[in-house]
């Protein structure tokens, strides 16, 4: 996932002479080791971020912007940001660059993505399930793009498959209907209860294993009767998961990988 953080600031009445777009290195005193990130500036920015991808530092900032407030910033957020580093290091690179060699998570195994060039779209998966074959028109001129858009639609296919029935059987046993049921991609959600009943789920959730997804489920469930995150809520989640702490501990070690960025 994109690691984010955000300031908001006011408009100083003059710029800082040292503020200059590009790459700046900071020493961390309570880490003990300096960083390299990336600057960058913008007239319409109104709040200061940090945002970890791909391993790398990332600092947007409005134009007028004070070095000093900035690095103040990095110096207080540097166990987050030390945190985040390392727990994007345990997934490749490569991994949401939508090419040949991407990998993609499916519920709970690595897959390999190759992407090859024909007259029509077409999408297998091989038996193993470790290899994802497209084939993209070759007239598509944002190639990125659109193996980005054929995967949400992989993904969802996924969720429909496995979300509804097993949302179903859930429901028996915990004695609850949802209203409906819907799959929406979100970036730091995997899931959603609404007053009305309605029930959505991420379908990026179906790169996690199966018992991850059903306590994702078992938590949206316990929602119809409980909307808040109360003694009684989590009383009755637990009583039909068994995982709640190690299916939180795994969707937050593996956010990045579950993300099409």
């Amino acid at each position: 996932m994109l690691d984010l953080l955000k300031r908001t600031f006011t408009s100083p009445s003059s710029i800082s002479p040292e503020l200059v777009e590009g790459e700046h290195q900071l020493y961390l005193p309570t880490e003990n080791k300096t960083i390299t990130y990336q600057l960058k500036l913008s007239k319409r920015r109104t709040s200061l971020s940090i945002e970890i991808k791909q391993h790398q530092i990332q600092v947007k900032a409005p134009y007028w912007s004070d070095l000093n407030v900035i690095e103040s910033f990095l110096i207080k957020k540097q166990s987050w940001i030390i945190e985040k580093q390392q727990q994007q290091r345990i997934f490749p690179v490569n991994q949401n660059t939508y090419q040949t060699g991407s990998k993609l998570l499916l519920f709970g195994h690595w897959l390999t993505l190759t992407v090859n060039h024909g007259s029509k779209f077409q999408l297998s998966l091989t038996n193993d399930k470790r290899l994802l074959i497209m084939t993209i028109p070759r007239h598509i001129k944002k190639p990125q793009q659109y193996v980005r858009s054929k995967l949400v639609q992989f993904y969802i296919q996924q969720a429909q498959q496995y979300v509804s029935p097993k949302l179903q059987q859930l429901q028996q046993e915990m004695n609850l209907q949802a209203k409906a049921l819907e799959f929406k991609v979100y970036k730091r959600r995997w899931g959603c209860c609404y007053a009305s009943g309605l029930i959505r789920i991420n379908p990026m959730l179906m790169g996690a294993p199966h018992w991850v997804i059903d306590c994702v489920l078992i938590h949206e469930l316990s929602h119809l009767t409980h909307m808040d995150h109360s003694s009684a809520f989590w009383q009755l989640n637990k009583q039909y998961c068994e995982h709640c702490d190690l299916s939180k501990k795994w969707l937050f070690e593996h956010s990045l990988a579950l993300t099409l960025l």
